[in-house]
C-alpha cells in the first residue's frame, strides 16, 4: 500500500509524500461511550483503520486522528451522562477544526479528505472546510487547484447492503449507536477491542421524537446502545470494511485526479 502513516514519519518523509501529490487524510472520531462491548474511541477507532486500508495509486499520508468530536444527545449517541464521554460544542470544535485544516493546507497539501466516524461531527467539519476554502468550496486565499472531501463512512451504506446485511432496506440511523453494523466493522478493523460476551440489545424503554431538558430517564438508553449488537458479526464487518474501502479509492480516483 502507498500510504504513510504522519504519526509515525519524519518531517522530510512527509514533505516527500506532499510532493508527490499525496492525498492527506485526517481521520476525526469522538470521546465517548459506546456500551458494554465497545470502546470509547471506537469513532476514532473505525475511521483512523479505514483510513489506514486506503489502498489506490496516488500516495496517501494518514494525519494523527483528531479524536474530540462533537457532543452527542441522548437521543443520537447516548448523551454524555455516561462516565467517559466528552463532547464539544460545534462553536469550539468548528474553529478548531478550521485551523488545523488551515495549518495542513498552509503547508502545502492541497489533496485533503476529511474521514469522519461520528455522525454529530458533520455540521463542524462541513464548517471548518468552508472556513478554509470560502462558501461552496471556492479557494480565497491563494491561487492553484486545492480540493477537499468530506466523507462519513457510513454513508457509502446503501438499500441494497442494507437488505443483504439485515433483511430490511431501513434503519434507523440515530438509534445505530453501538448497534449491529459499528460492532459489526468493529470486529473486523479492532477484534481485540470488542467485548463479544457484553454485546445485549439495546434502545430506551420510552421513543419520542424530540429533546427535553433535563432528558427523562424512561428516554435515555441505560446501556449506551441505542438498537441491538446481538446480531453483529465479522461477516457483516468484513462486507462493511470492503465497501468503505472501494468507496474511499473512489472518490481520491475521481476527486483528485490531477
Amino acid at each position: 500500500m502507498n500510504s504513510l502513516r504522519m504519526s509515525e514519519a519524519t518531517y522530510e518523509e512527509v514533505v516527500d509524500y506532499r510532493d508527490r501529490g499525496a492525498v492527506l487524510v485526517l481521520p476525526i472520531g469522538s470521546v465517548e461511550q459506546h456500551g458494554p462491548h465497545l470502546p470509547i474511541s471506537t469513532d476514532a477507532i473505525v475511521a483512523t483503520r479505514l483510513a489506514e486500508r486506503i489502498d489506490c495509486d496516488r500516495p496517501v499520508i494518514v494525519a494523527p486522528t483528531y479524536n474530540y468530536g462533537a457532543g452527542s444527545t441522548p437521543r443520537q449517541g447516548g448523551g454524555r451522562h455516561f462516565a467517559g464521554s466528552v463532547g464539544l460544542p460545534n462553536s469550539l470544535l468548528a474553529p478548531a477544526l478550521s485551523r488545523v485544516i488551515g495549518e495542513y493546507l498552509r503547508t502545502g497539501f492541497d489533496r485533503l479528505l476529511v474521514l469522519n466516524g461520528h455522525m454529530e461531527n458533520v455540521a463542524p467539519v462541513y464548517e471548518a472546510l468552508e472556513d478554509n476554502l470560502g462558501p461552496g468550496g471556492r479557494w480565497r486565499d491563494a491561487p492553484g487547484m486545492r480540493r477537499a472531501v468530506h466523507v462519513n463512512w457510513w454513508d457509502f451504506v446503501n438499500e441494497a447492503h442494507l437488505q443483504r446485511f439485515l433483511g430490511s432496506t431501513t434503519i434507523d440511523w440515530g438509534a445505530e449507536h453501538a448497534g449491529i453494523l459499528e460492532t459489526s466493522i468493529m470486529e473486523t478493523l479492532a477484534p481485540e477491542l470488542v467485548r463479544i460476551d457484553k454485546k445485549v440489545r439495546g434502545g430506551a424503554p420510552t421513543v419520542v421524537p424530540y429533546d427535553t431538558f433535563p432528558a427523562s430517564e424512561d428516554t435515555l438508553w441505560p446501556n449506551g446502545i441505542g438498537s441491538s449488537a446481538v446480531e453483529a458479526n465479522a461477516e457483516i464487518g468484513e462486507a462493511l470494511v470492503d465497501i468503505a474501502v472501494s468507496a474511499l479509492r473512489y472518490a481520491i480516483d475521481r476527486e483528485f485526479s490531477w
